[in-house]
């Protein structure tokens, strides 16, 4: 009976090991700490130690590097035993003498094989001394024996080696064996840790291994598959489970079969196909292994996901670069009706209300007021648009809309409305709500021309990790929705792909100009919201809004108050614009009201102007982008010297846009074009008087104007 020493300081770990060691027929002794272990091994005869790496005073390490390093015990196998799964705790072990390492949790017969593996190398090196002092005791003695007893000895001799080889032979078909079943263990174990589905094919296609993740995957497609497909084609299994284009299945083959002659290492290739639980995207990748294709690995992954979140991203910057494109032709295109709309206005001062020309102008000035509307809804889909945000409730305002929606949408269209009673506040524009709602309701409207149903319902949601991994552009977290629903008769997904854009339609040509939804999500977008459609060929379309839910009380924006134009002034103003006809305009409109006008067209200009003037710069009235540098950089360095001057910027971008890339600070005069002569007329006196009919704004820089 061979005698073992377990080495451990946890008794029921000691417990556990010499149950499983004694139910072999081994004689096991238990030392509770590196020191008393290795006090026993020299006292005692034991055929091995197995003992733990973590223990007190003494650990494994330190234990094994003593018994090695004694010659009477040295040859004592050590297996050495721990949790610890770190490569160079192996590598410590090893190094250290250990004669194997084995990591906790442990196969019961993967321990047991490696201790009869150690004792049986220990009996034959034993056997092999043996042999050795026979031989050479033998040779010692020959001269002193007879021929016939020499026979006897010599066939003894070769009876004994004969049984040394068989024993040999034994051991290493038993070690082969034994270490083709550890490498087939480890290649399942290596297979079932990825989470691709992965299966191994032989040279002629057929399945011989597969993973944990497939044979999951087989389970959910075909539980009819045997052995979840080992032993079957791999193309026949496919055939089974996927319905495809046939241009796919081709590719599938030719692939396959590049491998199988050896024609391609690696190939890997993308498709669309149906399945029993729907239509999705599935990529395919294999690899040979070996010159003769002996081995391919196989891996097919569902994709749908990824591709779905491509396709968003590639909507989100497509969306992105027209919005940039539209807010650069707004913003070029308002500094032309600043000039057509101001110069309009001035000539209409002129010519009484019975002059057939006044007309003509008003005319002008309607079409300049059309175009006027055509930029602020390119600069709502840009994002770039004055909102008037303000804490409200998305039921009040359908509640305030809901009569002048039925009269829009007509008598055979019926509008249901389902509300939420405890719908959460969101911070929005609500005559942007309003909007967005009159645009909705008419492009459903639009889309049932012999009637129907549209639903507008809110509710509160909770957008978990979940949705947000598959919606770009989404933070987890609570939101309000808003649902507009029409049974209409929907869109194919080419055009829900365009819908969005600016001035795309399906419409006949007279019917619309194709910004109405573009509007609608620019505002969303700038609300700081996320939406989506979601549409069927002759089923309907259903387009979901989501507005970050806040916790502030409903607010209200007051009403803004028109004042009457100023008296005559006096004050200075530098003007500084590139565009010198919006310059001019500027000039033409302030000049007359007694103000003293310096122009200049950039800010290398302004700064050399300011430099001659003497006298008092009551106000700096500066476009925000120039080419030379900004209105805020300009301002800056005005206003070391002259701190006391007031500032207005202009601009054809809103503000919110120009506080989002860091132009503008907050809380400082701001003018949008295009705008009004009377308008200009009113900032200006506002920002000079400190006199304003605003809710709120920025402190003067000047004393107050003496009584």
């Amino acid at each position: 009976m061979k005698r073992l020493l377990v080495v451990e300081d946890s008794p029921t770990q000691a417990a556990e090991l010499s149950i499983l060691l004694e139910s072999q027929g081994f004689a096991v002794e238990v030392a509770r700490d590196g020191a008393s272990g290795l006090a026993r091994c020299r006292q005692e005869s034991f055929d091995a130690v197995l003992s733990d790496v973590v223990m007190p005073e003494i650990d494994g390490y330190e234990l094994c590097r003593r018994i090695k390093g004694d010659p009477g015990v040295a040859e004592v196998p050590v297996i050495l035993l721990t949790s610890l799964a770190d490569p160079m705790d192996i590598i410590r072990g090893l190094e250290c003498g250990a004669d194997n390492f084995i990591t906790k949790p442990y196969d019961g017969e993967y321990l047991l094989g490696r201790v009869r593996r150690l004792l049986d190398n220990r009996a034959m090196r034993g056997a092999r001394k043996i042999a050795m002092g026979v031989d050479v005791l033998l040779m010692g003695k020959r001269l002193t024996i007879n021929s016939e007893k020499e026979q006897i000895l010599d066939l003894l001799i070769s009876t004994f080696e004969e049984v040394m080889r068989s024993r040999q032979r034994e051991y290493e078909a038993r070690l082969n064996e034994e270490t083709a079943r550890e490498s087939q263990r480890f290649l399942q174990a290596a297979l079932d840790a990825l989470s691709a589905h992965i299966a191994i094919l032989d040279e002629s296609g057929k399945i011989v291994a597969v993973n944990a993740s497939w044979r999951s995957w087989a389970k959910q497609h075909d539980a009819t598959w045997p052995d979840a497909g080992v032993g079957a084609k791999y193309l026949d299994l496919w055939r089974s489970c996927f319905t495809a284009d046939k241009e796919n299945v081709e590719a599938l083959s030719r692939s396959l079969s590049a491998l199988t002659s050896g024609q391609e290492r690696a190939v890997s290739l993308e498709y669309p196909a149906k399945t029993a639980r729907g239509a999705g995207w599935f990529a395919f990748s294999a690899t040979r292994f070996g010159e003769k294709a002996e081995l391919i690995a196989v891996e097919h992954e569902d994709i749908t996901k990824r591709k779905s979140l491509e396709q968003q991203l590639r909507q989100s910057q497509k969306m992105e670069a027209i919005g940039q494109l539209a807010g650069g032709v707004s913003h070029d295109f308002n500094n032309l009706l600043v000039v057509i709309t101001s110069y309009t206005k001035l000539l209409l001062e002129q010519f009484d209300r019975e002059d057939a020309r006044r007309g003509d102008l008003e005319e002008i000035l309607r079409a300049a007021n059309d175009a006027a509307s055509l930029t602020r809804q390119l600069l709502a889909f840009s994002r770039q648009q004055v909102l008037r945000p303000s804490v409200i409730d998305l039921n009040t305002v359908i509640g305030e809309l809901e009569k002048m929606l039925r009269r829009v949408i007509g008598e055979d269209i019926l509008c249901r409305t389902i509300l939420e009673p405890a719908l959460g506040h969101v911070r929005a524009d609500p005559g942007q709500m309003q909007q967005i709602l009159m645009n909705l309701a008419v492009n459903a409207r639009d889309a049932m021309p012999a009637g129907g149903t549209i639903t507008i319902e809110t509710t509160n949601i909770w957008l978990d990790e979940a949705f947000a991994s598959s919606h770009t552009g989404v933070t987890p977290g609570r939101y309000v929705v808003m649902n507009v629903t029409d049974n209409g008769i929907g869109m194919t997904a080419e055009t829900q792909a365009r819908i969005f854009e600016p001035f795309f339609t399906t419409k006949e040509i007279g019917k619309g100009t194709g910004l109405g939804l573009s509007t609608v999500y620019g505002i969303v977008q700038q609300s700081g919201g996320h939406i989506w459609v979601y549409s069927e060929l002759g089923r309907g379309t259903c387009f979901k809004i989501y507005l970050p839910r806040v916790d502030e009380p409903l607010g209200a924006l007051r009403p803004h108050q028109r004042d009457s134009l100023p008296a005559r002034a006096s004050e200075t103003i530098l003007v500084v614009e590139d565009n010198i006809a919006i310059r001019k305009v500027i000039t033409r409109i302030l000049r007359p009201l007694g103000y003293k006008i310096l122009e200049a067209s950039g800010a290398h200009e302004a700064i050399r102007l300011a430099s001659k003037v003497e006298a008092t710069i009551d106000l700096l009235l500066t476009d925000v982008v120039m080419p030379e540098t900004t209105g805020p950089a300009l301002a800056d360095e005005l206003g070391k010297t002259r701190p006391l001057m007031e500032i207005l910027f202009m601009s054809g971008y809103s503000r919110s846009t120009m506080e989002k890339n860091a132009a503008l600070r907050e809380n400082v005069h701001f003018l949008e074009k295009p705008f009004a002569p009377d308008a200009l007329i009113r900032k200006v006196r506002e920002v000079l008087t400190g006199v304003s009919s605003e809710a709120s704004r920025p402190p003067s820089r000047r004393p107050p104007p003496s009584a």
